[in-house]
């Protein structure tokens, strides 16, 4: 799990209890640690990831380590990025890749790139997401080395050593994402993550409800089939803004995690939507709760709909975890959490 203060924490789901991934150091003043983790189920490897640009070191910003999972201490292989890296980088499966939206020195957009983990090079730049603009994390790597990413309501997938890129599935039944009038999908606004046999994705979907904008995770077979809704709202007449992101998948693929996250606050909108720009409408402050009411939450695969309970923290859902004094707590954070292996 990422932290914003300080190091990234390990939890064991049958101890509950918690150790802590090492940091690189890199922070700007008065700030949290910069360093962002990221791994799967899939994967023997983790990434730590590093942006910040220091006044002391006028280099490339972007810093990239690959880690092993079983022991997580010391770096296998540690380099830096020319160009901006726009999103979390995703470790391929057999731990020599990384995939982001890339924007190489000189260029305006970012574009879906394949980078080698061992020679920081780039393998391959461009996807049907050319031009789009990229508010979440919508690609993923498949267990055979293939890739996939959602284009509007389309999953597509590709592979780093090929230019062609095939419709696998068109999810039809899915609400519209647009946060305007107009009806129909947007790309960019989703999180994906395939199973860890490759044959299920779990994604974030942004969803209309009042005058605000939820985010949900939905399930479904990477062929089209058993697309369902995982999570709803406590209560479907509150105008608080609530988002299910950043979910993943139990080595076993039998659950999924996701994060409720109220970003501290407690948000509703002002006005309604526009109704010509997917943009989403202005939002108002109506309190603040701290990270301790954004809950970490598991789902079986088979779940329908359910509903969660909040502000008081989730007993069925929840993660039990032990704190730094010994005592039992229940799993919350401002920051997205992986499964590992």
């Amino acid at each position: 799990m990422n932290s914003t203060w300080q190091a990234a924490t390990v939890f064991d789901l049958q101890t509950g209890e918690m150790s802590r991934l090492p940091v690189s150091g890199l922070k700007a003043p008065g700030s949290g640690e910069g360093d962002e983790w990221q791994a799967t189920t899939m994967s023997p490897r983790l990434l730590r990831f590093n942006d910040i640009q220091l006044a002391t070191d006028p280099g490339p910003n972007a810093r990239i380590a690959v880690f092993d999972s079983a022991t997580s201490t010391t770096a296998r292989h540690e380099w830096r990025v020319e160009g901006r890296v726009e999103t979390q980088p995703l470790v391929s499966p057999d731990g020599t890749k990384a995939l982001a939206f890339y924007r190489s020195s000189g260029s305006e957009n970012p574009r879906l790139s394949i980078l080698n983990l061992v020679t920081g090079t780039l393998v391959k730049q461009g996807s049907l997401l050319d031009g789009e603009t990229i508010l979440d994390n919508p690609v993923t790597w498949l267990p055979d080395g293939r890739y996939a990413y959602l284009v509007e309501n389309r999953l597509i997938v590709s592979s780093p050593d090929s230019n062609t890129e095939t419709e696998v599935a068109r999810f039809t039944a899915l609400p519209s994402n647009r946060t305007s009038n107009w009806t129909g999908y947007v790309s960019g606004q989703s999180s994906l993550v395939a199973s860890p046999d490759g044959k299920r994705v779990a994604f974030s979907w942004v969803e209309k409800r009042g005058n605000g904008f939820d985010k949900h995770v939905w399930v479904a077979g990477v062929d089209g089939t058993g697309l369902r809704r995982l999570t709803k709202v406590p209560d479907e007449t509150d105008p608080l803004t609530f988002r299910f992101v950043s979910p993943g998948w139990s080595p076993d693929g039998q659950w999924v995690v996701a994060h409720l996250d109220m970003s501290a606050t407690q948000t509703a909108p002002v006005f309604p939507p526009s109704p010509y720009d997917d943009i989403p409408p202005p939002q108002t402050v109506s309190g603040t709760t701290g990270c301790g009411n954004s809950q970490i939450v598991i789902f079986s695969v088979g779940a329908d709909r359910e509903a969660i309970s909040w502000p008081t923290l989730d007993a069925t859902h929840g993660v039990r975890v032990k704190e730094a004094d010994g005592k039992a707590a229940w799993l919350t954070s401002c920051s997205p959490v992986s499964w590992l292996p």
